[in-house]
């Protein structure tokens, strides 16, 4: 695999580990809310639908390079 290509994947497994954080403190609402307040909880939320997108982009980059010929 290409070094640009380490790294994406690199990016993804990290971002993916980042997201299953943010996920799990997310899932329990009041206790977020009581930690972080309204505001955070609600930008975080925003965070998170801007992680799971960059992890499709992620993930489908490293799909496309493995469809390119060696």
């Amino acid at each position: 695999m290409a070094d640009w290509k380490d790294r994406v994947e690199n990016e993804r497994e990290e971002l993916d580990e980042r997201l299953t954080k943010l996920r799990a403190f997310l899932s329990n609402e009041e206790k977020a809310l009581e930690v972080a307040g309204a505001t955070q909880v609600e930008l975080m939320h925003e965070q998170q639908e801007l992680m799971e997108r960059l992890l499709q982009v992620l993930s489908h980059r490293l799909e496309l390079a493995e469809l390119e010929p060696k």
